[in-house]
């Protein structure tokens, strides 16, 4: 078993796949008694930071892009509730605990076959790394909203993809739950505030708190405390290092938010419930 720690600081899952190649790259060329060969990449990371400097500006200039965005974050997340109230068996602490997860049953994996559903609905699975498409901006601060969390990758540029780093942001969802609407009404409001969130993502999270100000406390995640993330099963193990080798799940001992909801295409026949 090969064990690969890696701080989030330094990757994101993008990376596995790019990390996973030179490793095997790397382990062919040595069983074969020579030095690896790697192509070059276009860009490295201090290029990539450098870029996002470049590219946001001066949040004090009005036309900035760093102060378009935050002017948009503001409108869309004017008078959102400070906490998301889930049902809970006992009260919010005053500081996080970070609660551990292997106490009881509340990680509870779920498979649904890919006729699921999707084909019937304007919306699709859209993995949290897609491009950033032009589409009208969404402020809605009706009454009887929701908000989640979502990370979002980053990656806008080609160059970017073989590159190993952290490139990944937070979002913030909202949605407009006004009006009972249907489940097809609420999923295409939903898309289309998802389309705006993506044609504003740039803006670093913190960057995007500071904007918006909610009230805040040590006793919760500011903005959202429920996390929705989409994975798109990464990359093919199956011949890595030219063995049979497969993923091995290694679950964490903490709860990073309320809930979290990971939805994670695969490949093959879907797990047992």
């Amino acid at each position: 078993m090969l064990v690969v720690l890696l701080h989030h600081i330094a990757t994101d899952e993008w990376s596995t796949g790019p990390l996973l190649t030179d490793l095997d790259t790397a382990y062919t060329a040595r069983l074969a008694g020579r030095a690896p060969a790697f192509p070059g990449l276009p860009v490295q990371y201090a290029d990539y930071a450098l870029w996002q400097r470049e590219l946001l500006g001066d949040a004090a200039d009005a036309s900035s892009l760093a102060a378009r965005q935050s002017a948009f974050w503001q409108g869309a997340l004017a008078g959102l509730p400070e906490e998301l109230a889930l049902p809970t068996d006992r009260p919010r602490p005053a500081v996080p605990t970070t609660g551990a997860t292997r106490s009881r049953p509340s990680s509870r994996p779920r498979s649904w076959p890919a006729s699921t559903g999707w084909r019937r609905t304007p919306a699709r699975p859209c993995s949290w790394w897609c491009t950033r498409p032009s589409r009208p901006s969404f402020t809605g601060s009706a009454p009887g909203t929701t908000s989640l969390g979502t990370p979002v990758a980053g990656r806008g540029d080609s160059a970017l993809d073989g590159l190993v780093g952290f490139f990944v942001n937070t979002a913030v969802l909202r949605t407009d739950l006004s009006g009972d609407p249907s489940f097809t009404e609420l999923l295409d409001r939903a898309r289309t505030a998802g389309l705006a969130v993506l044609d504003h993502a740039d803006l670093p999270f913190d960057a995007v708190v500071e904007a918006v100000a909610p009230v805040r406390s040590l006793a919760r995640h500011p903005l959202f405390q429920t996390m929705v993330a989409y994975e798109g099963g990464g990359p093919d193990l199956s011949r890595l290092l030219g063995t049979d080798a497969g993923e091995f799940p290694v679950r964490g001992g903490a709860a990073k938010f309320d809930l979290e909801i990971l939805f994670r295409r695969t490949q093959g026949p879907a797990a047992p419930a």
